[in-house]
């Protein structure tokens, strides 16, 4: 488990560097709440805290990390990344009571990233809001053609719904800075994930 741990750990990161911003006015995201939770880290090198919330199914581990800066207290990114080791996931399909939230990833397949991610965005912002209130998620993903289905339960879901549920509680999208908007945009503009809700 502390293996999965560790490379949901890096790919968030790589993800979260998509967004990383400057400072400039704007809302603070707060995250003292977030300290007592098991993956809270603080890293006085880079002036970033983090939280990362992971879940591990039979065949898709899978987490959501939330990032900030320690100066300015702005939210930095929210993003969620399905681990596959042999490749790097081209679809994401979330089952979430009738509705699917189907994400094509193939954007970043094509940028050569070696794993993919969904980050925290205007148009994803109703999925993350339904994954937090969640009562069982069902998870499909496409990995080099194969398809690969993962079932998880509402105790398996409580480490990502708690992080997701105090963070949403902030209004993220408004604790965001200027750059990190832009880039989110780009992100938007580029088709880095697209959304369709089925």
């Amino acid at each position: 488990m502390r293996f999965w741990k560790k490379i949901l750990c890096a790919v968030l990161s790589l993800l979260l560097c998509a967004t990383a911003a400057g400072a400039t006015d704007t809302k603070t995201f707060d995250f003292s709440a977030l300290e007592s939770m098991e993956g809270y880290e603080k890293d006085a090198f880079d002036k970033t805290e983090s939280c990362l919330a992971a879940v591990y199914g039979r065949t898709l581990p899978w987490g959501i990390t939330v990032q900030g800066d320690t100066v300015d207290h702005h939210l930095i990114a929210v993003a969620l990344s399905v681990i596959r080791s042999d490749a790097p996931c081209e679809e994401a399909q979330f089952l979430i009571g009738e509705t699917v939230y189907a994400f094509d990833l193939s954007s970043q397949v094509e940028m050569g990233l070696e794993n993919t991610g969904i980050i925290l965005t205007e148009s994803s912002l109703e999925f993350f809001e339904a994954l937090a209130e969640a009562e069982e998620v069902s998870i499909r993903v496409t990995s080099d053609g194969d398809e690969y289905d993962d079932t998880y339960s509402k105790e398996n879901l409580q480490p990502v719904q708690e992080l997701l549920k105090i963070t949403l509680s902030q209004d993220p999208l408004s604790c965001f800075n200027a750059e990190g908007l832009e880039m989110v945009a780009l992100v938007e503009n580029l088709h880095f994930q697209e959304m369709e809700i089925r």
